[in-house]
């Protein structure tokens, strides 16, 4: 079974993030052969961001791995810590994503999922 771990910086995604979880997390589920991981970066959000990724870790998704900066750290910065920890379990593949909800994710994912059969 293939190991496939995606990424996902976050600062100030409130309005998003519940959305962007959901979307990932239904996407996955229909493909059952992989093993999939999430690791969220909250880069010292000042609104609720964090809140919403713990009660989404409590609720939903408890696999959901949150990793909590102690400043803000950037978008550059925060991938490179969210990419060292994904290494960590020796992932087949990693996906980066975007909280933004333009960010089209069910095609994406279908895409590269299609394309790794």
């Amino acid at each position: 079974m293939s190991k496939i771990t995606i990424i996902i910086p976050c600062f100030n995604e409130e309005q998003s993030i519940e959305q962007t979880l959901l979307k990932i997390v239904s996407e996955f589920s229909n493909f059952s052969n992989y093993a999939f991981h999430i690791i969220v970066a909250d880069d010292y959000s000042t609104d609720s961001s964090l809140d919403i990724l713990n009660e989404f870790r409590n609720t939903v998704h408890k696999e959901l791995q949150i990793i909590t900066n102690k400043t803000n750290l950037g978008i550059a910065i925060s991938t490179k810590i969210l990419l060292e920890e994904a290494l960590k379990n020796n992932p087949d593949f990693v996906l980066k994503c975007d909280m933004d909800n333009d960010f089209p994710h069910e095609q994406v994912f279908k895409t590269f999922l299609n394309y790794i059969n």
